[in-house]
């Protein structure tokens, strides 16, 4: 059975300016695509709002559906082998806040051109608070990717462990090298701009729910709010709490297999969704990494 990779959050203005695809040396391993700012990825979390779905294909039962963040558009395409994410897109109403668990997709019509999408495995109605905790996440990452990328830029000559003796997680600083050496230049322009229109996006959805409401609403509706969000996040800390326990328990010199870890949380009660964005972000902390495909190491 091949190894499942962990899920991992990007915004679409840095996924669909992806043109290198790695392809390990053995033909059963899966392909990655990495971006520009150092992300391999081979799996993808993203939440948004599913803006349109459509049947591309009657006969093979294709479904196009497009996932919408701050910074531009996912494109999902569901067909026989997803059964139940084309009954989903079949059915749903748009637009709505949905969050996808998929795999990278790419497609090259002539040599030079690339252009990326995303085969959904699993997909999830979500709330408006789960959406702008993921721009939150992925703001937040984005912009260590960034600035990981700056401080490889003024290196003479830029290594992995410079940028780890810095502080960054080696997955992080070994991306960044790649991506040097894939890329070339790299416009971090471009990347500052689009974080800095991600945050004012997830401001602006904060502030538009409040402005037209008097100042005694705002004080109802903050009761209400902050709750929820503290519920939230207490939510993803506990399930981060609970994966760490489980890769400890189950580790070994090598580490932990990946479906190990996801088999255990099932049985203690966890999400799916919830597995998934703890790992990430346990990753994304330097707290656990992949020493090798399907396999989670504590650091």
């Amino acid at each position: 059975m091949q190894e499942r990779e962990v899920a991992h959050r990007v915004f679409s203005g840095e996924y669909n300016r992806s043109t290198v695809r790695m392809n390990p040396e053995a033909n059963r391993m899966p392909t990655y695509v990495l971006t520009e700012l150092g992300r391999r990825i081979n799996r993808l979390f993203v939440v948004g709002v599913l803006t349109d779905a459509e049947q591309v294909n009657e006969t093979k039962e294709i479904w196009r559906a497009h996932i919408s963040d701050p910074t531009g558009i996912f494109t999902l395409y569901s067909g026989l082998y997803q059964p139940e994410v084309s009954l989903l897109l079949k059915e749903i109403e748009t637009p709505v806040y949905l969050a996808a668990v998929g795999k990278v997709h790419t497609f090259e019509p002539e040599e030079g051109k690339t252009f990326v999408s995303v085969r959904p495995e699993k997909v999830k109605v979500v709330s408006e608070i789960t959406r702008n905790h993921w721009i939150l996440e992925t703001y937040k990452q984005t912009k260590r990717r960034v600035e990981g990328l700056e401080e490889a830029l003024k290196m003479n000559n830029p290594d992995s462990s410079s940028l780890v003796k810095l502080g960054y997680p080696r997955k992080m600083a070994e991306g960044a090298i790649d991506a040097i050496k894939s890329y070339g230049e790299i416009d971090l322009g471009y990347y500052n701009g689009m974080l800095e229109d991600a945050f004012s996006y997830l401001n602006q959805q904060i502030e538009s729910s409040k402005s037209a409401l008097s100042e005694r609403e705002i004080e109802k509706e903050t009761a209400k709010t902050l709750p929820t969000l503290e519920e939230e996040q207490k939510e993803r800390d506990e399930a981060e709490t609970k994966i760490l326990e489980i890769i400890k328990g189950l580790e070994t010199p090598q580490g932990v297999q990946w479906n190990s870890v996801i088999e255990h949380g099932a049985k203690g009660g966890l999400d799916k969704y919830a597995m998934e964005e703890a790992i990430s972000s346990l990753m994304d902390k330097g707290i656990v990494y992949e020493p090798v495909l399907g396999w989670i190491k504590r650091t």
